[in-house]
């Protein structure tokens, strides 16, 4: 039986963008986190800490996509539909621009 993943988990959110969260890691360099992502998330503003587990529910997304970012990235971004396809405007745009 494999072993359950269970993460102290800190939410963020953003100064900037409306309906933005940043899920990291208990005890997280927020520093070492990518430039790009700080700049456009601003200063986090610390929401919640809590014990996440893959069976935990979250309002707008599955707690084992987060587990795997965290593991994968070191941390987790929501954004919500409209600043997500906000962004991906902005990112075809910068693209257009190269």
């Amino acid at each position: 039986m494999a072993e359950e993943k269970k993460v102290v988990c800190e939410i963020y959110k953003s100064t900037k963008l409306d309906g933005a969260y940043l899920y990291l890691k208990k005890n997280s360099n927020i520093e070492a986190l990518p430039t790009k992502l700080t700049e456009t998330f601003g200063i986090p503003k610390h929401v919640m800490t809590f014990l996440l587990t893959p069976e935990k529910k979250l309002a707008q997304v599955e707690a084992k996509q987060v587990l795997e970012k965290l593991e994968d990235n070191g941390y987790f971004l929501q954004l919500t539909r409209e600043v997500d396809e906000y962004m991906q405007e902005i990112n075809q745009y910068n693209s257009k621009l190269r």
